[in-house]
C-alpha cells in the first residue's frame, strides 16, 4: 500500500539541490534571460555586476569617436561607457554554469573588461547585480518547480 507514494517521496529525498539549481539554469529559456539582464545592466544602466556604476568616456571619444561609431552602424551611445562598441562582445555573451550558479563570460578580443582606463572601468561588468538577480530567482525557482512536478508525474 502506497508504495508509489513512498518510492516518489524517496527520490524527492535523495534530489542533489545543486544538481537542480545547474538543471534549473541549464535552461535556455533561462539563460537568454539571464543574458538580456546582463545586456540591460551594461547599456541602459551603465552598471557592472557590484553595482557601480561604469563610468564614461573620454571626453575626445565623445566628441569624435561616437559620433563615428554611430554613423558606421556601431554603437553610438556616450552618456556612459556599455562595453558595446561593435556589439560583437554582448553577441557572444552566455551563461557558464556550476553547481553553485553562473558565470557570465564573453569573448573580449579588445579586453574593453579586463582594463582600466581614465574616465572609467568595465572590470567586473559581467555578472548581475543584487537587483538583477532577484528578476531572475523567481524564473528559477518556478523551473525547479517544474522540475519537481515532472519527477512526481513519472
Amino acid at each position: 500500500m502506497f508504495e508509489d507514494i513512498k518510492e516518489q517521496l524517496s527520490q524527492l529525498a535523495n534530489m542533489d539541490e545543486h544538481q537542480l539549481l545547474y538543471d534549473a539554469i541549464s535552461d535556455s529559456e533561462i539563460q537568454k534571460d539571464i543574458i538580456a539582464l546582463q545586456k540591460k545592466q551594461l547599456y541602459d544602466d551603465g552598471v557592472k555586476a557590484d553595482g557601480t556604476p561604469t563610468g564614461g568616456y573620454a571626453p575626445v571619444t565623445i566628441e569624435k569617436w561616437k559620433p563615428l561609431a554611430l554613423l558606421n552602424g556601431m554603437d553610438g551611445r556616450s552618456d556612459h561607457m556599455t562595453g558595446k562598441n561593435s556589439g560583437e562582445t554582448y553577441d557572444s555573451m552566455r551563461v557558464e554554469n556550476d553547481l553553485d550558479g553562473f558565470t557570465i563570460v564573453a569573448d573580449d578580443r579588445n579586453n574593453v573588461f579586463g582594463q582600466a582606463f581614465k574616465y572609467g572601468s568595465l572590470i567586473g561588468g559581467l555578472g548581475l547585480t543584487d537587483e538583477s538577480v532577484s528578476i531572475i530567482v523567481p524564473e528559477v525557482e518556478q523551473r525547479i518547480i517544474e522540475m519537481y512536478s515532472e519527477l512526481l508525474a513519472a
